[in-house]
């Protein structure tokens, strides 16, 4: 992790990150070589976590996760392959992504998982 510290010193914006917990440290106030970076996790770690924890008999809260993340995919899929300037002037857009979200309930800035953890026991199923 002390490379990547080096490697983005002075580096102040959004890294987008694998589900490796050692970049938690590039957030964190005290950050060496600059300010904390926003980070971005890859949706596929979320989700692979979220059917990780999900229990055999199934999980309503883990089924909405879920289907918001399969939103944000058909929104991909729709812009994938167009270049830069066509995927800027087409209406799906990171703004159509976070409506898409919100539109369902989820909080972009704070996701519907992260708002019920505080409810969920930590060796529990997702209820």
């Amino acid at each position: 992790m002390e490379a990547a510290e080096r490697i983005l010193e002075g580096f102040d914006g959004i890294l987008q990150v694998d589900g490796y917990q050692g970049y938690h440290r590039l957030a964190r106030p005290k950050r060496k070589g600059g300010v904390p970076l926003r980070l971005a996790a890859c949706w596929s770690h979320s989700r692979r976590k979220i059917i990780a924890a999900t229990p055999k008999a199934g999980s309503p809260i883990a089924e909405a996760v879920l289907a918001r993340i399969a939103a944000l995919y058909a929104i991909e899929k729709e812009i994938r392959g167009a270049d830069a300037p066509a995927r800027q002037t087409r209406p799906v857009t990171s703004d159509h992504g976070r409506s898409s979200l919100n539109s369902r309930g989820f909080c972009a800035s704070k996701p519907l998982a992260c708002r019920r953890a505080a409810r969920w026991a930590r060796r529990s199923p997702i209820s």
